[in-house]
């Protein structure tokens, strides 16, 4: 079954967090690439997510999510790889749709279809996820890592996320930093995390426009759209710094606790 050609996409993108000052990047680069039935997506972070974590997950026997650690000239790499034959696979028919969230918030708008849900195998602290579309000709893929330090100290179902264009002003993705879901009495019933979800059906097309053109030429300005279980929430550009810092502190703490 073959649904894409083959094509390769690399952009760089600059997402400013808050504004003031000169503010801060959260991804450096997104790798795309696709050969036949299979396809791979990587997003590696700027400074604010450099996870001393280094795991490969099995993704059913179809691919694998993975985490790099950053190195001496890349941040942290989170990847997934996949075979397009999951599709075909009878298994899938049982799995949960939805498009929430795992702390129970929606996800962005930028998901226009329920997509199934696919919990991973569970890593110390981390809990990872896998979505997938069932639509061929509008396949988003995406996936979700809960870690156990974005706890009650985060504030319950919020989520601010990112969207990113290519230099020509498409958007090609979007990602969400959710806070976690508590229990009445304030303990943690799901941790929050990191979620990022593409469209591949767009992006092949995209490059098909460009005809084959395989390198963005700049960067177009992006927004930040922040909710609190699914409403507008305003939060100012100090909170959203601090909110920031409050995660890169936790990732410190936790990079210290694997050594």
């Amino acid at each position: 079954m073959k649904i894409f050609g083959k094509f390769f996409l690399l952009l760089n993108l600059v997402l400013p967090l808050y504004s003031c000052g000169e503010g801060e990047s959260f991804i450096q680069d997104i790798v795309y690439n696709v050969a036949d039935e299979d396809v791979e997506v990587g997003v590696e972070f700027n400074n604010y997510f450099n996870l001393e974590l280094e795991a490969s997950i099995p993704i059913l026997k179809y691919g694998t999510l993975n985490f790099i650690p950053a190195g001496r000239k890349t941040g942290a790499i989170f990847s997934f790889s996949l075979n397009m034959n999951i599709l075909n696979d009878k298994d899938l028919v049982s799995l949960k749709k939805t498009r929430m969230l795992p702390n129970g918030s929606p996800m962005t708008n930028y998901v226009e279809s329920d997509l199934l849900w696919l919990y991973l195998k569970n890593q110390k602290n981390v809990h990872p996820s896998f979505y997938l579309g069932t639509d061929v000709d509008d396949f988003y893929m995406g996936s979700s890592l809960q870690f156990a330090f974005i706890d009650e100290e985060f504030p319950e179902k919020l989520t601010v996320t990112q969207r990113f264009r290519d230099s020509k002003g498409r958007l090609v993705g979007a990602m969400t930093i959710f806070g976690p879901r508590l229990y009445n009495n304030g303990s943690v019933r799901d941790y929050g995390g990191i979620f990022f979800v593409t469209n591949a059906t767009d992006l092949k097309e995209f490059i098909e426009q460009d005809k084959a053109e395989v390198r963005s030429k700049g960067v177009s300005s992006t927004e930040i759209i922040v909710k609190k279980d699914g409403k507008d929430y305003k939060m100012s550009d100090m909170e959203l710094k601090e909110l920031v810092e409050k995660l890169n502190k936790k990732i410190k703490e936790f990079n210290k606790s694997q050594k």
